[in-house]
C-alpha cells in the first residue's frame, strides 16, 4: 500500500515511514532504487527513512523478512511516501527487530536470545505498573510473588547478594535510576527481554542478571496522530476469610482450658501484671471468680463471643475495594524534518485499606528534528509527579495486641452492642489503663476505629528524566551518536501522629512524671511529626561510533558500534521527627534527647525520648568501553562479538586495574537461506544460533577499604555520645561477579509462519560471588564478604506459537515453557545444624553446597503415638520423641525435597478474533517446586493467641492417628515439640500449580468522524481470575505466603484519530 505526501519539484530527495497494517511502525526495513547498487538505507526504530537517488521516475524496493516485498513507483515530484508492507502469513510477525538499549538489530543479525512484546500485547493487563504488565508473558522472565510483591529474575539467581538479584532495567537506552511505577505504561511502545550474554554482556558488569529494555513511544512523522485511553479498575476486598485461622469457639474453649489450670495466675496477681494484655473471656473469667458478675451473665456473654470473627469487623470497617482510573492522551505529529509527540496521563486510586490512595500524573514530550541529510536532534523529556497517602493505624489482620500477644483473639469486636467504637485492650493491662487515667495521664484507651485518620501518613515525589541525542552521519554507512541522560527524584514522606493518636498519648504518658497532682510532660502535648526527603540525581553521558555497510552488492554486511560512556549517581537522605507539632501554626517544641527520664510506673526504666535523625549520602560512578559488531555473510551466516570494560568507585583503583573485560560470541546460520532448503516451500525460516560469553553483578555490597558506621545514640543508650564501630573489614581482592553463559537456540516457522518453534538451552556458571568467607575470630569478626562463591546451572527455554485465519475469523496461539535449575558449588560460609534451614523452609535466602537456591528441607517424620498423640520422629536411625535433639540434628540426616522458586515456569495464551470482536485469555503455571505450611504450635497459641486452622483436625483419641498427622494438645505446652511437627516433612507441600491469570474481550470498530476514520476499541478485562489446579492438598495458593491478591475487573477504552 502506498500513500504520497508533498509534492515538491526538482527534488531527488525522498523520505517516508513504513508502517504494518495496523499503523505500527517498522524498523530495519531496507530501502533502495531499483536496478542502483550501492544506496542502501534502513528504516529507523519510528520507521522512517530518506534516501538520495540520481535517478527520475524510479522504484523503490521495501524488503523486510517476514514481509512480501513491495516495490513503488516514485515519480519524480514525489517527496514523501507513506508504506505499508504485508506479512507473509496472515497475521504479523511478533519480533523482526530487537532493541538493546545501545542499538536496534535486525533479526536476521541477532545471534542473542531475545523476547519482545508490543503495546498490544502490553495494553492486555491493566495495571499503573510496567513490569506487572509483563508476567507470564516471556519466557525466561520468572515472577516471585511469596513475599507480596515481585522479586522478577531472568533464568535464575546468578548471585549470593540479596540485593543484586534483580535485572537491569533500561528505558530508551539509559539505565533507570527512578522507581519503575513512575514510568506511564501508555507510553511504552515495546519491551524487550535480553535473556543470553551475547544480548546483555554489552551492559557489562550490570547485566548479570539479565536485562530488561523498556522502549517508549515515538513521534509520528507525517500526519496528526491522537490517542486517548481510560480505564477503571475494581479490585476485590483483602481474602481474609482464607488465612487458616483457628475457629473462634475453638480459641474460647482453650482458653477456657487454661483458665481451669492456673496459666493465667501469675501474670493476673503478678505486680508485673501491667504488661500482660488479657481478653475479654479470661476477664470475665476472674471477675466471676471475684463475684462481680454472675455464672448466667458470664456464661451469655461468653458464647455471644463465640459467633464473631475479627475479619469479619476488619472487612466492613477497615479494609475496602481498591478503584484504580487511568486517563491517557497522546498528540503525534511531524514532516519529513521534524516530528514531535506530547502525552500526559493522569491515574488515581484508592486503596484496600481505608485511607490510603494515590494520585500520578505524568507528562512527556520528545522532538525529533532533522537539520540536513547527515545532522539530526532528538530531545525527550519526562515528568512525573506523584502523591500517596495512607493511614498509619496498626489495625490489620496481623494486628498484635503487644505485651507478648503477636496476634489479637479472634472475636475482637470493632463495635459495642450500642454501636459506638469500642475499646480493645492494647499493649498494657485494662486494670493498669484505667488507673492511669485517674493519675491524670492522658486518655490511654486504644479504641482501633477511632485511630482510623489519626495517623496520616503522605509521600509526595517528583521524576524528572531528560535525554538529548545528537546524531552525524558524514556516510550513509557511517554514524556519530552523542547522548546524554539526566534523571532526578526529590520526595518527601511526612507521617503525622496527631495530638489525640494512640502513638502520641502512649510515648506523652510514658515519660509523663507525677508528684501528687502535679503533672509534667517530658514529652510536651502535641503532634509527632515525622520527615523524610530523598533525592536522586543521575548524569549519564555516551558517546559512539556506529557503522551499517553492506558491500558486494549484499554479499557482505558488517554492524557495529564503538564508544564509552560515563555515569554517576548520587542518591541523598535525611530525616527528624519533631515533638508538640502544632499543623496548623507549623511549630513545633524543644525537648531533650540526651538526659535519661524514668517512665511511668517503671514500665521501661529510665530512658531517653526517642528521638530520630538521619544524614546519608551514596555515590556510584563508572567509566566503561563498549564495542559491538556483526558480520552477515550472504544473508545467511552471522558471526557477532561483543566487549566491555568497566571501572568503577565501588570497588578502588586497584581492584579496576585487575578486572577483565567481559565480553561474549556468538554465530547463526539461516538454513533455510541454503541452496539444499530450495524446494521446501513449507518451511518458511530455519534458524540455529549459539553464544558464548561473559556478563557481570556489582553493587556496592562490599568494599576494598575497611567500612566505619556512624551510630547515633538510641533511647536505651547508656552514653549520650555518638558511636563508632567497623562493620565490615577491607577485601584487597575484591572484584566483579563474573556470568558465563553458553546459549543454544533453534528458530523454525513453517507453514507460511503458521507455524513458528523456538527451543533454547543455556548453561551457566557464576563464579567470584560475594560470599561470607569464615575467618578466625579473634580478628573481631567471624566473616569477611569475599569473592568466594559459585553457582552453576542449566535451563530450557520453548515457545511455540501458531496463527491461522479462516475468513473474518483467525486465532493465535502460543504456549511457552521455562526450566531452569540452579545449583550451590562452592560455599565457604557457615553450613549450620538443621534447625537453621527448616525454620521457614525455602523463605529465605540460604546457600547450601550442591543443594538448589532456596533449599526445602525437613525432618523425617514417623507419625503420631497411637497412645497420646505425640508426633514421632527418626534420631540416630531409631524412632524418638526427643524433639531438641532431632530439631539440632545434622543437615545431612534430614530430609531435602528441592526448592521453594518454581524450576518450571511458563504460561499458554489464545486469542480469537471474528469481524471486531476480540477475546483472549492466558494461563500461567508454575511446577516442581515446594513451599512448607504453617501448622498448629499450641505453646504459640497459649501464650502469643496464634491459632491455626489445624487445630480442628489434632489428635483426640487412640484411633485418630489413622486420619490425621496433627498431634494432640498437652498441657503445659512443648515449644520443641510444636517445632519439630512444624518443621517435618508431613507439612512439606508441593507447589505446583495453573492459574487462569487473564480474560480479555474487546471490539473494535472504525466510525468516520468528518473526513477522519477513527479507531475506536472498547475492552472488558479480568485479571488474577482463579486458580484452575493446585497440588497441595490443603486449598492455599502456594504462589503466596499470607494472603493472595484478589481478582481484578477492568473496563475501558482506546480511540486513536
Amino acid at each position: 500500500m502506498l500513500s504520497v505526501y508533498g509534492m515538491l519539484f526538482g527534488q531527488k530527495r525522498v523520505s517516508g515511514k513504513v508502517t504494518d497494517s495496523l499503523e505500527r511502525p517498522i524498523a530495519g526495513v531496507k530501502v533502495f532504487a531499483k536496478n542502483k547498487t550501492g544506496n542502501i538505507v534502513q528504516t529507523d526504530q519510528s520507521g522512517s527513512f530518506t534516501i538520495s537517488t540520481d535517478l527520475t521516475d524510479y522504484k523503490l524496493i521495501f524488503s523486510h523478512v517476514g514481509y512480501a516485498v513491495q516495490e513503488a513507483a516514485i515519480p519524480n515530484e514525489v517527496s514523501y511516501v507513506h508504506i505499508q508492507l504485508v506479512p507473509l502469513t496472515n497475521e504479523i510477525e511478533e519480533v523482526e527487530v530487537v532493541s538493546t538499549g545501545y542499538q536496534t538489530i535486525p533479526k536476521e543479525r541477532s545471534t542473542g536470545s531475545f523476547e519482545h512484546i508490543n503495546t498490544e500485547v502490553l495494553q492486555q493487563r491493566i495495571s499503573a505498573n510496567i513490569l506487572d504488565k509483563l508476567e507470564g508473558r516471556m519466557p525466561g522472565l520468572q515472577y516471585d510473588n511469596r513475599r507480596g510483591s515481585a522479586d522478577i529474575n531472568i533464568r535464575g539467581i546468578n548471585t549470593m547478594s540479596d540485593g543484586l538479584r534483580g535485572p537491569l532495567i533500561i528505558v530508551d537506552n539509559f539505565p533507570y535510576e527512578g522507581r519503575i511505577e513512575d514510568i506511564n505504561p501508555n507510553d511504552v511502545e515495546s519491551v524487550t527481554l535480553l535473556k543470553d550474554a551475547a544480548a546483555s554482556s554489552i551492559w557489562g558488569a550490570r547485566a548479570g542478571n539479565g536485562v530488561i529494555v523498556i522502549n517508549l513511544k515515538k513521534p509520528i512523522h507525517e500526519r496528526l496522530q491522537i490517542d486517548f485511553s481510560s480505564n477503571y479498575t475494581s479490585v476485590g476486598k483483602v481474602r481474609l476469610k482464607e488465612l487458616p485461622y483457628m475457629q473462634t469457639s475453638d480459641f474460647i474453649d482453650v482458653e477456657q482450658m487454661l483458665y481451669e489450670k492456673g496459666f493465667y495466675d501469675a501474670d493476673y496477681n503478678s505486680p508485673y501484671a501491667m504488661f500482660t494484655v488479657f481478653s475479654p473471656v479470661i476477664e470475665l473469667l476472674y471477675q466471676h471468680k471475684e463475684g462481680t458478675v454472675s455464672t448466667e451473665e458470664m456464661t451469655n456473654r461468653i458464647n455471644s463471643f463465640r459467633s464473631l470473627d475479627f475479619r469479619d469487623d476488619l472487612l466492613k470497617y477497615v479494609y475496602r475495594n481498591e478503584n484504580l482510573q487511568q486517563y491517557a492522551l497522546g498528540i503525534s505529529n511531524g514532516n519529513d524534518r521534524s516530528g514531535y509527540r506530547m502525552s500526559a496521563s493522569f491515574n488515581n486510586s484508592l486503596g484496600q485499606k481505608i485511607g490510603s490512595s494515590s494520585e500520578n500524573i505524568t507528562l512527556n514530550f520528545q522532538h525529533n528534528l532533522k537539520l540536513n541529510e547527515k545532522i539530526d536532534f532528538s530531545t525527550r523529556m519526562a515528568f512525573t509527579n506523584t502523591t500517596a497517602t495512607w493511614d498509619g493505624n496498626v489495625l490489620d489482620y496481623n494486628f498484635s495486641l503487644g505485651a507478648g500477644r503477636t496476634r489479637a483473639y479472634p472475636y475482637v469486636s470493632l463495635k459495642d452492642s450500642e454501636g459506638n467504637n469500642a475499646v480493645v485492650p492494647y499493649q498494657y493491662n485494662s486494670n493498669f489503663v484505667n488507673s492511669a487515667q485517674q493519675s491524670g495521664l492522658l486518655d490511654w484507651r486504644f479504641i482501633p476505629l477511632d485511630e482510623v485518620g489519626q495517623n496520616p501518613g503522605k509521600n509526595n515525589r517528583q521524576q524528572l528524566d531528560a535525554q538529548l541525542t545528537f546524531n552525524y552521519q558524514p556516510l550513509q554507512w557511517l554514524k556519530l551518536s552523542g547522548l546524554y541522560n539526566y534523571q532526578t527524584y526529590k520526595g518527601e514522606q511526612q507521617v503525622l501522629n496527631k495530638e489525640s493518636s494512640y502513638y502520641t498519648r502512649d510515648l506523652i504518658n510514658q515519660f509523663t512524671q507525677v508528684d501528687g497532682d502535679e503533672v509534667t510532660h517530658i514529652v510536651p502535648i502535641g503532634a509527632i511529626n515525622t520527615l523524610e526527603h530523598h533525592k536522586m540525581s543521575s548524569h549519564k553521558l555516551r558517546g559512539n561510533i556506529a557503522v551499517d555497510k553492506e558491500m558486494g552488492e549484499g554479499k557482505h554486511s558488517i554492524s557495529a558500534i564503538l564508544g564509552a560512556e560515563l555515569s554517576s549517581v548520587m542518591r541523598n537522605a535525611d530525616g527528624n521527627k519533631a515533638f508538640g507539632y502544632d499543623p496548623l501554626l507549623m511549630t513545633s517544641q524543644a525537648v531533650d534527647l540526651v538526659n535519661f527520664y524514668p517512665t511511668y510506673a517503671g514500665i521501661s526504666g529510665n530512658m531517653r525520648i526517642p528521638g530520630w535523625q538521619s544524614f546519608s549520602e551514596d555515590v556510584q560512578r563508572y567509566v566503561s568501553f563498549y564495542g559491538n559488531a556483526a558480520y552477515l555473510y550472504d544473508g545467511k551466516y552471522t558471526l557477532s562479538l561483543s566487549a566491555r570494560r568497566d571501572a568503577s568507585n565501588n570497588f578502588g583503583v586497584a581492584t579496576n586495574e585487575k578486572w577483565n573485560p567481559l565480553w561474549s560470541t556468538g554465530f547463526a546460520w539461516s538454513i533455510h537461506k541454503e541452496r539444499f532448503m530450495q524446494g521446501q516451500d513449507w518451511i518458511s525460516s530455519l534458524r540455529l544460533r549459539t553464544t558464548y560469553g561473559h556478563s557481570g553483578n556489582s553493587g556496592g555490597v562490599a568494599s576494598s577499604l575497611p567500612r566505619i558506621s556512624y551510630v547515633p545514640p538510641s533511647s536505651a543508650s547508656l552514653t549520650p555520645l555518638p558511636r563508632a564501630m567497623v562493620t565490615d573489614l577491607p577485601n584487597t581482592l575484591l572484584k566483579w561477579e563474573d556470568v558465563r553463559m553458553i546459549n543454544v537456540g533453534l528458530d523454525f516457522s513453517i507453514f507460511k509462519n503458521s507455524l513458528s518453534v523456538s527451543v533454547e538451552y543455556f548453561d551457566k556458571k557464576s563464579t567470584d560471588l560475594l560470599s561470607s568467607d569464615n575467618i578466625d575470630p579473634t580478628l573481631g569478626f567471624s566473616s569477611v564478604r569475599r569473592n568466594i562463591g559459585v553457582l552453576e546451572g542449566h535451563g530450557w527455554d520453548f515457545s511455540v506459537t501458531g496463527r491461522k485465519t479462516f475468513g473474518q475469523f483467525s486465532f493465535s496461539s502460543r504456549l511457552f515453557l521455562s526450566m531452569k535449575k540452579d545449583i550451590v558449588r562452592e560455599y565457604k560460609g557457615n553450613v549450620s545444624v538443621a534447625s537453621t534451614y527448616i525454620s521457614n523452609a525455602g523463605r529465605n535466602f540460604q546457600f547450601v553446597p550442591d543443594k538448589q537456591l532456596y533449599p526445602v528441607f525437613a525432618l523425617p517424620f514417623e507419625g503420631l503415638d497411637p497412645e497420646n498423640g505425640n508426633p514421632l520422629g527418626r534420631l540416630n536411625g531409631e524412632i524418638s520423641t526427643s524433639y531438641l535433639q532431632m530439631t539440632r540434628d545434622s543437615l545431612q540426616n534430614i530430609v531435602y525435597f528441592g526448592t521453594a522458586l518454581p524450576p518450571y515456569h511458563g504460561s499458554f495464551s489464545q486469542s480469537f478474533a471474528w469481524k471486531n470482536l476480540n477475546l483472549s485469555f492466558l494461563i500461567s503455571y508454575k511446577l516442581g517446586h515446594y513451599f512448607q505450611r504453617s501448622t498448629i504450635r499450641y505453646n504459640d497459641l497459649f501464650n502469643a493467641w496464634s491459632g491455626h486452622r489445624d487445630f480442628a483436625n489434632r489428635w483426640q483419641k487412640p484411633g485418630d492417628e489413622r486420619h490425621t498427622t496433627v498431634p494432640s494438645m498437652i498441657y503445659p505446652a512443648n515449644s520443641s515439640r510444636d517445632n519439630f511437627y512444624a518443621y517435618s516433612e508431613v507439612n512439606i507441600e508441593k507447589g505446583d500449580m495453573i492459574r487462569l491469570q487473564d480474560v480479555n474481550v474487546s471490539y473494535n470498530f472504525t466510525p468516520m468522524i468528518g473526513r477522519k476514520k477513527v479507531i475506536f476499541s472498547a475492552f472488558a478485562a479480568v485479571n488474577n481470575v482463579a486458580l484452575i489446579w493446585r497440588a497441595n492438598g490443603a486449598g492455599l495458593d502456594p504462589d503466596y505466603y499470607n494472603v493472595p491478591p484478589s481478582r481484578r475487573y477492568s473496563i475501558g477504552v482506546n480511540c486513536k484519530f
